[in-house]
């Protein structure tokens, strides 16, 4: 995985979630520079952006009332992906693509119109299909 795979699902996912592009960017960083280490449980050991010493353990299965992530933003903005979860999204999307698996609705459908009236507080409607 390299610099440009990132880029590339920056890219790809800002498309789809204008809105995303400040998380994505930030999640790119943290995917490079930072630990993303999946655990045994299905859950993964983020590094925080900015205090290199504390990780943030990351749920990309967790229910619609639950935090994604043990982040003062998931927790407060509970059913919003937060940079950590979304960083641990693009390690696990990256690691896809170099082994040919199956594509990912965030970063591989094509961009689609956004009603202002609809509820996008699930942005990715939970990655069915990961």
């Amino acid at each position: 995985m390299d610099v440009e795979t990132f880029r590339s699902l920056v890219a790809r996912g800002s498309a789809r979630h204008p809105e995303l592009r400040g998380k994505l960017e930030h999640a790119a960083f943290i995917a490079l520079f930072r630990p993303t280490v999946p655990q045994l449980d299905g859950t993964w050991l983020i590094g925080s952006e900015h205090e290199l010493e504390r990780t943030y353990r990351v749920h990309l299965d967790a229910a619609a009332d639950e935090a994604y992530c043990t982040c003062q933003d998931s927790t407060r903005h509970v059913g919003e992906e937060c940079k950590h979860s979304l960083a641990a999204l693009m390690v696990f999307r990256a690691l896809a693509d170099q082994l040919g698996m199956q594509r990912h609705l965030v970063f591989d459908e094509p961009p689609t119109p956004i009603a202002p009236a609809l509820d996008y507080d699930r942005v990715f409607k939970r990655f069915e299909g990961a």
